[in-house]
């Protein structure tokens, strides 16, 4: 119908199976749009068709999978992968057929993933309420996706960046590789900084 591609539409509670309090949203390559929330977990969904487009397809991943529901970052890594940045217990990554927790140290703060990015050089960003976490491609991937009975893997960054390194604040919302190759980093309540 001409002019309904330019109104918006909402898509509701009710429509998204009790999925409310959206923080991070992505669309993957094999076109599932993946929701991360507050309070319960991340979902994809996939359309199906023009009137009904979003129902949930595994993996729902909810507290009991993560070990906390609240959401903030949710990301397609260059081999396919999907990271989901929790606030509280670190990172999730789920390939195909497995999944590995990961953290980036005992201090909470530092497991507060806010922002997860790859690079041209497929290393590995990760900004946390602790600084810029900078992770090289193979230390991020050399356990191959291997989810250990204990639960949680360790994740060595190569380097953490802080205020001592002149980011303006320690939490760090957002991170993006522009056509140059600086990364920028955006902070929460003092502006960007670039690499």
């Amino acid at each position: 119908k001409a002019g309904e591609e330019d109104k918006l539409r909402g898509l509701y509670q009710e429509t998204l199976y009790g999925i409310n309090n959206i923080q991070a949203i992505l669309e993957d390559t094999d076109h599932r749009l993946w929701l991360g929330s507050i309070a319960n977990g991340v979902q994809p969904f996939m359309q199906v068709s023009e009137e009904v487009w979003l129902k949930p397809v595994t993996p729902y991943l909810d507290s009991d999978t993560l070990g906390n529901d609240v959401i903030k970052a949710v990301y397609q890594d260059r081999f396919g992968q999907i990271w989901v940045g929790t606030y509280g217990n670190g990172l999730l990554c789920i390939s195909e057929k497995t999944f590995a927790q990961y953290q980036l140290g005992s201090d909470s703060s530092r497991n507060n993933i806010h922002a997860v990015f790859q690079d041209d050089n497929k290393d590995f960003w990760f900004g946390t309420d602790d600084g810029l976490f900078f992770v090289d491609n193979y230390s991020a991937n050399s356990f191959g996706g291997v989810y250990t009975l204990s639960g949680v893997i360790p994740l060595r960054s190569n380097r953490v960046y802080t205020k001592a390194d002149g980011l303006p604040s320690n939490q760090i919302t957002s991170v993006v590789q522009d056509d140059q190759g600086k990364i920028w980093v955006g902070t929460k309540e003092s502006g960007v900084a670039f690499l």
